[in-house]
C-alpha cells in the first residue's frame, strides 16, 4: 500500500504540473435520427422514388469527423432511413463532380476507394459492433469488431451480412475523367436478424441502436486517363476526409460511444414515441470522462488509479464529477467505473469499454 500510495502522489504531481485536459469534442451529446416504419418492402435500385422515402426525414448534412458543423463536408452528403419487420433500410445521396472506384473483390479494404462506412451498435454496449462498407461498384466489406482497437480489438471479416440488399445509382458516369458527374447514391437493406444474430430476432418500437455513418472522401488526380489517388512525398497517399453524420471529436470511428442514436418508431399513435433518455445520456458522459482520463493515467504509470479523488487530483481542469452517484472499483489492471440514477438504475463502463445498464425499480 505505501508503494501504491506514493505511486499516486507522483502519478498526481505529474499530471497536475502538465495540466492535461480530456478533449472537449469527446464529451458532446451524439446526434440522434427517428426512422419512420414503412408498410412494405422497398425496391433497392439505388433511387429513394418510392412514396415511404418521401416520407422520410433526411439526416443534417455530413460534417467533418473532428470539428462537425465547424467543418461541413465539401460535396453534399445526406441520407434517410426506414425499417419494416425485416429490415433497416438505408438510402444516402452524394455530391460528387468525379465518381471512381477501382476494388472489385469482396472483403477488400474498400474505403481505400472513395466509399459509405455505417457501423451499428444495436446492444449499445461499444462491443461485438457492425462495421460495413460500400463503394460504388456495390463492393461490400463487412465485419464485426469484437472491441474496439483501442482496447486490443480484432476486426471478424468471416462474418456477413446474409440477406443483404445493395444497390448504386450514378449520376454521371464511373470512372470518365474526361467529363464533370452530378453524384451518386446507395440504397440498403439490412437483415434485422443478421445484424442482431443471437441478440434478439426483431425490432420494436421505441428500440434503438447506435449507428454512424461516414463518407470517405480520397483527393485525386488524372493520370493516364485514370483516378488516382494523392500522395505526399514519401509516396503513400495523401489522408482522406472523413465526412460523417456524427462527429466524433478526433479522426476515429472506432469510439462507438461516439456513435449517434438510431430510434425506431412506427408512428403508432398509442405507443410512446422514442425519444433519447438524456439522464442517462448524462451519466455516460460522466463515465467516459472518467474513462479517458483512467486511460491516461495508466499510460503514465502502468496502473489504473484506485480512487476517483486520485484522478480529480490529477486532471483538476477536466471538472470530473464529484458527486456519490459514480463509483470506481478498481485494482492496478482493471476497473469498473458505475453511475447510480436516481431511479436505481446503474450504468456502468469498465476498463475494455464496455457499458452495461441495471433496470431500476420503475422499469
Amino acid at each position: 500500500m505505501r508503494i501504491q500510495s506514493v505511486l499516486c502522489a507522483c502519478l498526481v504531481a505529474t499530471f497536475a504540473a502538465h495540466a492535461q485536459e480530456i478533449d472537449q469534442k469527446l464529451l458532446e451529446s451524439p446526434r440522434i435520427y427517428t426512422a419512420k416504419k414503412t408498410a412494405g418492402p422497398l425496391v433497392i435500385d439505388g433511387v429513394a422514388d418510392e412514396a415511404a422515402w418521401g416520407d422520410a426525414d433526411w439526416t443534417v448534412g455530413f460534417s467533418d469527423i473532428t470539428y462537425g458543423a465547424q467543418q461541413p463536408a465539401t460535396y453534399q452528403t445526406r441520407g434517410k432511413l426506414l425499417w419494416d419487420d425485416t429490415y433497416v433500410y438505408l438510402y444516402v445521396e452524394f455530391e460528387e463532380p468525379h465518381i471512381w472506384a477501382t476494388l472489385r473483390e469482396h472483403d477488400t479494404s474498400v474505403f481505400q476507394d472513395n466509399a459509405l462506412e455505417v457501423f451499428f451498435d444495436p446492444d449499445d454496449d461499444t462491443h461485438n459492433y457492425v462495421e460495413f462498407q460500400i463503394n460504388a461498384f456495390t463492393t461490400v466489406w463487412d465485419l464485426i469488431m469484437n472491441l474496439p482497437y483501442r482496447n486490443g480489438g480484432r476486426s471478424l471479416s468471416d462474418w456477413d451480412i446474409k440477406g443483404l440488399k445493395k444497390a448504386v445509382h450514378i449520376n454521371g458516369t464511373l470512372n470518365n475523367p474526361a467529363d464533370v458527374d452530378r453524384g451518386w447514391s446507395i440504397e440498403l437493406a439490412f437483415p434485422i436478424q443478421s445484424i442482431l444474430g443471437n441478440r434478439r430476432a426483431t425490432i420494436k418500437p421505441g428500440d434503438y441502436w447506435r449507428m454512424n455513418l461516414s463518407r470517405v472522401q480520397w483527393q485525386t488526380e488524372v493520370q493516364d486517363g485514370q483516378y488516382k489517388r494523392k500522395i505526399n512525398e514519401n509516396g503513400r497517399p495523401l489522408q482522406p476526409n472523413y465526412w460523417v453524420w456524427s462527429p466524433v471529436g478526433m479522426i476515429s470511428l472506432h469510439y462507438p460511444e461516439r456513435m449517434g442514436y438510431l430510434l425506431f418508431d412506427d408512428g403508432n399513435q398509442d405507443n410512446l414515441p422514442p425519444s433519447l433518455d438524456h439522464e442517462e445520456e448524462k451519466a455516460r458522459l460522466e463515465l467516459w470522462k472518467y474513462y479517458y482520463v483512467q486511460q491516461a493515467w495508466k499510460e503514465q504509470g502502468g496502473q489504473y488509479a484506485l480512487t476517483l479523488d486520485s484522478l480529480r487530483k490529477a486532471f483538476p481542469n477536466d471538472r470530473l464529477a464529484t458527486d456519490a452517484s459514480i463509483e470506481l472499483f478498481a485494482t492496478p489492471y482493471q476497473f469498473l467505473l458505475r453511475y447510480n440514477l436516481a431511479d436505481g438504475r446503474q450504468v456502468t463502463v469498465d476498463h475494455l469499454g464496455k457499458v452495461s445498464k441495471t433496470k431500476g425499480s420503475a422499469d
